[in-house]
């Protein structure tokens, strides 16, 4: 039997194969350019990524799972800090 922290890693990119389903934040959308991060990267670090930090539950807000992921691509290190909301939807909160 899987461990509910896996299933919580499932689903995340489970839920990132629709973009669809991925919302960035303002905030997020601010440091994509700041730091000249695309789109196309932050889903490829949300598909394919390691879990750096989490998954855990959110304390704060009593709803959903967040975690930090990281990827390498085209030679940068991308890290995605994220909640997934029990509507089946990821949030992107910042990217680093």
């Amino acid at each position: 039997m899987k461990s509910s922290l896996r299933r919580v890693e499932e689903a995340i990119r489970r839920t990132a194969a629709f973009s669809e389903c991925v919302f960035i934040t303002q905030h997020a959308q601010n440091r994509m350019i700041e730091r000249q991060v695309t789109l196309t990267q932050v889903l490829s670090c949300l598909r394919s990524g390691v879990f750096i930090e989490g998954p855990t539950l959110d304390s704060y807000q009593q709803i959903g799972h967040k975690a930090t992921m990281q990827l390498v691509c085209a030679g940068s290190v991308i890290q995605v800090a994220l909640k997934l909301v029990d509507q089946g939807q990821v949030i992107v909160i910042t990217v680093i």
